[in-house]
């Protein structure tokens, strides 16, 4: 697979690890601590507790810790999502990543996975579509010391560690919301590009997180198939 940013993509991974290396590594080494990826529970949305509904992707024996993501998303099976999460797996692979997906029936079931997120301290938490936009939104204003990554979805406040990804409505993944550039809430903190897919939107947004964190990217796909 080829990536036109993949110099500047495995820079941000390692960026983003090393500057949040500290605050992760702060909360795993507590007593009683939140389990590793994938491996925790999740309390479910009838205030019991059950495994989340997670897979995990890394590329192997590679030296250290690698970087860890959380990708939180509705659990409808919406074939957006999918390509998201397929996309996001093929990144993390290539960057030798740790990727969780939680995904959620409701409202109430999507904030357990957020709060589950945060409790595990990642470098990454990325929240999936206008579902979970509200979540997102609150709680990377309650943690400034996390980065979150909102892809296809608006917050109605950003912060400087929360960063957006929307699609163009030009050149739009299937199943994603569309928008134009009068539609951003703050066009100076906008960034525009165009993407081949969405592999390629994704990757320029996780450059985002460690160039230009809590700014918006705009991407254009330009082929979707």
């Amino acid at each position: 697979m080829k990536y036109r940013h993949g110099l500047r993509f495995f820079a941000a991974v390692i960026a983003v690890g090393l500057a949040l290396a500290g605050c992760s590594s702060a909360d795993k080494g507590a007593p009683g601590g939140p389990a590793s990826a994938g491996s925790g529970a999740v309390a479910a949305p009838d205030g019991g507790t059950s495994p989340p509904a997670a897979h995990s992707s890394t590329a192997g024996n590679e030296p250290g810790t690698p970087a860890s993501w959380y990708l939180i998303a509705p659990a409808a099976d919406q074939p957006f999502v999918t390509s998201l999460g397929d996309a996001l797996s093929a990144l993390a692979r290539d960057s030798g990543a740790v990727l969780t997906v939680l995904r959620a029936d409701d409202a109430s079931g999507l904030s357990d996975s957020v709060t589950a997120a945060v409790a595990a301290g990642p470098q990454l938490i990325i929240g999936a579509t206008p579902a979970a936009q509200e979540e997102i939104s609150f709680t990377a204003a309650e943690n400034l010391a996390q980065q979150f990554l909102l892809i296809d979805g608006q917050p109605p406040e950003p912060t400087e560690n929360l960063t957006t990804l929307l699609f163009d409505q030009s050149g739009c993944p299937a199943g994603a919301a569309c928008v134009t550039r009068a539609d951003i809430f703050d066009p100076e903190i906008l960034t525009e590009n165009n993407a081949f897919d969405l592999t390629e939107a994704l990757e320029t947004a996780l450059v985002q997180v460690a160039e230009r964190p809590g700014t918006i990217l705009l991407s254009a796909v330009e082929y979707t198939g």
